[in-house]
């Protein structure tokens, strides 16, 4: 995987972790964050390689299907980038509008 995708996956599990299961959060964790092999993850949790691998896949699909339907990452996302240009240009207009979006 690309770390582009990996740090993407790493984002959208900040955002939904909570909404997966233990077993879910565990793999995800040691794969990506703690960065152990499928076979080491199968080894420590007594289950084929293959069940860890398609577990994360399933998983990896279902955080960026929240994203999807949810889309607190790319809102966050629009509502940093504003910020950042009100930052540069110090417009309150700007302000109230992000102001209108985070009441929505």
């Amino acid at each position: 995987m690309e770390l582009k995708n990996i740090t993407e996956v790493l984002m959208l599990f900040d955002y939904y972790k909570n909404l997966l299961s233990e077993k879910q959060k565990k793999y995800i964790e040691a794969y990506f964050e703690e960065d152990y092999s499928l076979s080491e993850i199968a080894e420590a949790n007594n289950v084929s390689r293959q069940a860890i691998s398609d577990n994360i896949n399933r998983t990896v699909k279902l955080l960026k299907n929240y994203e999807k339907n949810l889309g607190f990452l790319k809102r966050d996302e629009i509502i940093k980038s504003k910020l950042e240009i009100i930052l540069m240009d110090k417009n309150i207009d700007e302000i109230r509008e992000i102001i209108k979006l985070l009441e929505a």
